[in-house]
C-alpha cells in the first residue's frame, strides 16, 4: 500500500455463473458520509475491505442510472499466480472520479480522494470473472484512471495498477510500450463502442501471492 499511494500520485500508471445479480454500491450513498481509510507511508487510501457490502456479486454498477458521463463496462478474469487458474473468492474494489474529475463534490483535494463517491465491489465465483459498469472518469492530474484494490481470504487488501485508457494521450510513450508487454494483463483498456453506445473493454488480473508485489508491477 506504500507504493500504491506514491505510485498513484506520482504518475497514475501504474463471476459466479448463476448469480447474475448486480448491486449498486456507490451512487445511492451519501457523498458526505465518512469512508474508512487504510494507512500508507505517504498518506491514506480508501479501505474497501473495511466497508464492503454484506452481499457481493461478480458484477456491480459503480454509478447510478442518471450519472452524467460516457457509459463504460469493464470485465475480465482474475487468475491465481501459482497455477494461472481462475481465482474464486477474490474481491475487487474500485473507485474513481466523476465525469468532471472530482472524487467527491462535497470535499476538495485529497480529502475527496479518500472519500470517493463513486465506488464498487465485486467478488469472483469459480470462474474468476468480474464486471463493472460505470462512466469514464474525468481527468484531474495525469492520465485518466480508475483506482483498484484486490483482496481475498488470507490475502490483505492491496492496490493493483489503475485501470487506464489506451486512447489517453497523457500516458507517456515509455509506459505505453511497457504495458504492451503484459498482453491481456495490461492495465490499459482498449475501448470499443457497443451498439447501445456503451464503451466496453476487458482486462485480466493476476492475483499475486504476495500482495505487496502486484502484477503488473508498479514501477
Amino acid at each position: 500500500m506504500i507504493e500504491a499511494q506514491m505510485f498513484t500520485r506520482r504518475s497514475f500508471i501504474g463471476g459466479a455463473a448463476g448469480l447474475g445479480g448486480i448491486i449498486s454500491s456507490t451512487g445511492c450513498q451519501s457523498a458526505a458520509a465518512p469512508f474508512p481509510t487504510m494507512a500508507t507511508l505517504s498518506g491514506r487510501m480508501p479501505c474497501g475491505s473495511c466497508a464492503q457490502p454484506t452481499a457481493l456479486f461478480w458484477r456491480t454498477s459503480v454509478t447510478g442510472p442518471h450519472e452524467p458521463g460516457q457509459a463504460i463496462q469493464v470485465s475480465g478474469v482474475i487468475y491465481r499466480e501459482q497455477d494461472h487458474k481462475p481465482a474464486a473468492g477474490a474481491i475487487l474494489f474500485v473507485f474513481q472520479t466523476d465525469a468532471s474529475g472530482r472524487y467527491n463534490p462535497e470535499v476538495t483535494g485529497y480529502r475527496g480522494e479518500i472519500n470517493p463517491r463513486l465506488r464498487g465491489w465485486m467478488k469472483t465465483g469459480s470462474d474468476g470473472r468480474y464486471q463493472f459498469t460505470s462512466i469514464k472518469p474525468g481527468q484531474y492530474s495525469g492520465p485518466i484512471h480508475i483506482h483498484a484494490h484486490l483482496y481475498a481470504a488470507g490475502r490483505p487488501e492491496w492496490f493493483i495498477r489503475e485501470f487506464l485508457f489506451a486512447d489517453d494521450a497523457l500516458i507517456p510513450a515509455r509506459e505505453r510500450a511497457e504495458f504492451a508487454k503484459y498482453g491481456r494483463f495490461s492495465p490499459m483498456l482498449h475501448l470499443r463502442r457497443r451498439g447501445d453506445g456503451v464503451l466496453v473493454a476487458e482486462r485480466d488480473i493476476l492475483m499475486t501471492r504476495d500482495p505487496r508485489h502486484p502484477w503488473p508491477p508498479a514501477a
